[in-house]
């Protein structure tokens, strides 16, 4: 269970004074569950009252749009990362099917620097001729690099540090080396980068709502509530989703766009070596 805070709407709300906790209701739709909070202000919010009414639930929270949470953590909002790191997996298997033809010669590298996105790099193995690995657990990816090698006879080498040309890079951490940041190739990321990169960067990969989950209010987060109804409703099926649009920079560009973008910096990237 989780709950969604959001504010009345504008021709329904009361007093503040007559609902200072506000007006909380369970919805229970298509297998899932899930409370709704209706505050009348969301300037003038008691989140004292409202912890103390949530209980354990005040750490499972989506927020409509306006509403902050208090500082130092009696609220906590759902987290999203999983979800996210799903979802980029998806959206890349399927950016790497419609460039299959330009894409097989090529190098991939996968920047994992904690050893643990074994799934992007058996993701990217089926579309290049060469995946690097830079990572800090090289014994472990030593491993798995021999595994592949003879399981299919790939080329996997794994270091510590970036080196040589590539096609593509994958970070799902969102670590950037220099060469990364001011260059031409395109990158992957799973949530969008705090600041602009010269580099193309390919983040925040997001999936329509499927008709009989939209449940949530319209100020509320469509991926946020996505990702709440998969880690606290148990909706896998949500893991499998294809991605709709993706952000390239400021821009959010369309699946098919974000494909057609991808081929044409790889082939810019090419050209230049």
């Amino acid at each position: 269970m989780f709950t969604i805070i959001t504010s009345e709407p504008a021709g329904r709300r009361l007093p503040f004074f007559l609902c200072p906790g506000g007006r909380l209701s369970c919805r229970r739709a298509e297998g899932v569950s899930f409370a709704v909070l209706r505050i009348s202000n969301p300037r003038r919010i008691n989140w004292r009252r409202i912890v103390r009414r949530l209980g354990s639930s005040s750490q499972r929270v989506l927020l409509g749009a306006g509403i902050q949470p208090p500082p130092g953590g009696s609220v906590q909002t759902v987290d999203v990362r999983r979800y996210s790191h799903m979802l980029a997996r998806n959206g890349l298997r399927r950016l790497l099917e419609q460039n299959r033809h330009r894409l097989q010669a090529g190098t991939a590298v996968l920047i994992d620097l904690q050893g643990k996105h074994w799934d992007f790099s058996d993701l990217l193995l089926p579309f290049f001729r060469t995946v690097r690995i830079v990572t800090g657990r090289e014994e472990q990816y030593c491993r798995y690099a021999a595994a592949r090698m003879e399981d299919c006879g790939a080329a996997v080498l794994v270091g510590s540090r970036l080196s040589g040309p590539a096609d593509l890079y994958v970070s799902p951490d969102g670590v950037f080396f220099p060469a990364m940041e001011t260059g031409r190739v395109p990158v992957i990321v799973t949530a969008e980068p705090e600041t602009e990169l010269q580099a193309p960067v390919y983040s925040a990969f997001q999936a329509d709502t499927p008709a009989d989950l939209r449940l949530a209010p319209a100020d509320v987060d469509p991926h946020a509530f996505q990702a709440a109804l998969l880690e606290h409703c148990g909706l896998g099926r949500l893991a499998g989703l294809l991605p709709s649009r993706v952000k390239r920079g400021g821009q959010t560009l369309s699946l098919e766009e974000a494909a057609e973008s991808l081929w044409g910096q790889s082939d810019a990237s090419r050209d230049e070596k």
